[in-house]
């Protein structure tokens, strides 16, 4: 679809960004003040200290996500920077909205590797009930979602990979229905080991798929190509089982 760009960047610039905070109570009067922010919040606050999980009964962490981006990976973008990717993670926010009622935050980040990434995410943990790591870059995302998985105990999940992945397994599981063919007995090409193309490949795999053929930039993923990084090395010994190598034309003979 083709989108009128000053049309576009003139919606950007008068709504000077996508989403607000709205409040859910309102504040009429003196009593209401004291309710809902120091004698009030103090009272939650007690509650909680007695039971940690309390928190999601007394505050709106249950329905609210981070969405923690450091630019590196943005959609048909690349590697533009936090600042530039903030207009992004501000429209994807306001579909979780939108579309799911969850209160999604745009955290957009200056981080240098996987561990600084991590180390925010574990620090601001606390305020939110999930975490989505967003437009991250290969291999740091799996670096980053596999530790805060293990080492939080809210939900972490990674659109590029787990939401790619589960629309390729619904969009082929129909096809193979409608054309009467079973997903182990199929052959599977996959371009590209990026994010998507890699946790596309291990929930297949995971479904019972036994012929899946990977590329990234240098062929086929297998004997003659363990890949570029150590995500791509660990796939190349599940997939490819006819040992094949080569470019696209091979993968697809």
């Amino acid at each position: 679809m083709a989108m009128d760009r000053e049309g576009t960047l003139k919606l950007h610039r008068k709504a000077k960004g996508k989403i607000r905070i709205d409040p859910t109570v309102n504040i009429r009067d003196v009593n209401d003040l004291a309710a809902v922010y120091v004698q009030g919040g103090a009272f939650a606050a007690e509650e909680i200290v007695e039971d940690r999980d309390r928190v999601y009964e007394y505050s709106g962490k249950a329905n609210r996500m981070a969405m923690i981006c450091d630019g590196t990976a943005v959609l048909g973008l690349g590697d533009i920077g936090p600042e530039a990717a903030l207009p992004v993670m501000e429209g994807k926010c306001l579909l979780f909205r939108t579309f799911g009622d969850i209160d999604a935050v745009p955290l957009c980040i200056r981080a240098s590797d996987a561990e600084e990434i991590i180390q925010a995410a574990k620090l601001i943990a606390p305020s939110f009930g999930a975490i989505d790591i967003e437009d991250v870059s290969s291999p740091d995302c799996f670096t980053v979602v596999e530790r805060l998985q293990t080492e939080l105990d809210i939900p972490v999940l990674c659109d590029d990979q787990h939401g790619s992945a589960v629309v390729v397994y619904a969009a082929l599981t129909n096809a193979l229905k409608v054309v009467g063919k079973d997903l182990r007995n199929v052959s599977i090409v996959i371009l590209g080991a990026g994010a998507s193309g890699i946790a596309v490949a291990r929930l297949l795999l995971h479904a019972g798929a036994g012929n899946i053929t990977v590329l990234n930039r240098d062929g086929i993923l297998g004997p003659g190509n363990r890949g570029r990084n150590f995500v791509q090395e660990e796939l190349s010994h599940q997939v490819n089982p006819e040992g094949r190598s080569g470019g696209i034309a091979d993968a697809l003979k």
